[in-house]
């Protein structure tokens, strides 16, 4: 199986549109904290959400190698 390869994009490179609705998002999380999810097991990090984030996640961490899924809810447990 061959390996895809990506062509690196610069942020000049997308439309107009596109860039627009990228700026959109960025202002809607302006006013949110950013919460680091941490690995139950060994504490790295593994992810960073928004306070407004919600539902189920699935995250494998990159030192311990263990997978979990989490309840986004109820896993606030450090804040940045």
């Amino acid at each position: 199986m061959q390996e895809r390869q990506y062509e690196r994009r610069e942020l000049s490179d997308l439309s107009y549109e596109r860039r627009r609705q990228l700026e959109g998002y960025r202002k809607e999380a302006e006013g949110l904290e950013e919460i680091r999810i941490l690995c139950p097991i060994c504490q790295k990090t593994v992810d960073i959400v928004f306070s407004d984030a919600r539902g189920h996640k699935r995250i494998k961490c990159s030192r311990c190698r263990k997978d979990f899924v989490i309840t986004l809810p109820r896993f606030r447990i450090k804040r940045r």
